[in-house]
C-alpha cells in the first residue's frame, strides 16, 4: 500500500485531466445583403467547453462582425458584445467569398495567475458544421441548421 494514498490519487487526477480547449460556435448565422446597399454580418455564440477555470473554461460570448465595403474586412480583433474576454475577426490574408465561405479567427483572453490566451482559426464552409445557406435575390443567409455548430480545438498560450 502506498504511504500517501490521497496524494497518489490527487497526482493521478491532476495528470489525467485534459487541458485541451475546444471552442463551439453555435448558433451561427452569416449574411450577405446586396440591395439596397452591400452589407455583411457574421453573428455567433462562442463557448469554451473546457470545464476548468484555469483554462478559461465555461465562458461564452455573443460575437458580431459587420462591414459594408469588401475592401474593409474586419481583420483586426473586435471584442464580443457581452464578454470582453472574447474577440473575433476575419482571418487576415484570406478572402471572404460569401457568407458560406471564409475563415474566422476567435480568441479568448483570461487571467489565471498570468494573462493567457486561447485562440483558433475556424474555416466556415457551406455543408460543414451543419451550415446551410439559402439564396434569394440579392441575399444570402447561412446558418447552422442541425445544432452541431463549429467545434474547433484552440491553441493555448500562457503569459501573453
Amino acid at each position: 500500500m502506498h504511504p500517501f494514498p490521497s496524494l497518489l490519487a490527487l497526482t493521478t487526477l491532476a495528470t489525467s485531466t485534459s487541458a485541451a480547449v475546444n471552442f463551439i460556435l453555435n448558433p451561427f448565422v452569416s449574411t450577405d445583403f446586396r440591395i439596397p446597399s452591400e452589407s455583411h454580418t457574421v453573428n455567433f455564440t462562442i463557448t469554451n467547453t473546457n470545464p476548468f477555470f484555469e483554462f478559461g473554461g465555461g465562458e461564452s460570448a455573443v460575437c458580431t462582425l459587420s462591414w459594408t465595403d469588401p475592401s474593409t474586412l474586419p481583420t483586426t480583433y473586435q471584442p464580443c458584445t457581452n464578454n470582453i474576454n472574447f474577440r473575433s475577426r476575419i482571418t487576415p490574408g484570406t478572402t471572404y467569398d460569401y457568407a458560406g465561405d471564409f475563415s474566422l479567427d476567435v480568441s479568448q483572453v483570461y487571467v489565471y495567475e498570468i494573462v493567457n490566451e486561447n485562440n483558433a482559426t475556424v474555416r466556415i464552409e457551406e455543408g460543414t458544421g451543419g451550415l446551410g445557406c439559402s439564396r434569394g435575390g440579392q441575399t444570402t443567409v447561412c446558418a447552422v441548421q442541425d445544432g452541431r455548430g463549429f467545434n474547433v480545438s484552440a491553441g493555448m498560450y500562457f503569459g501573453v
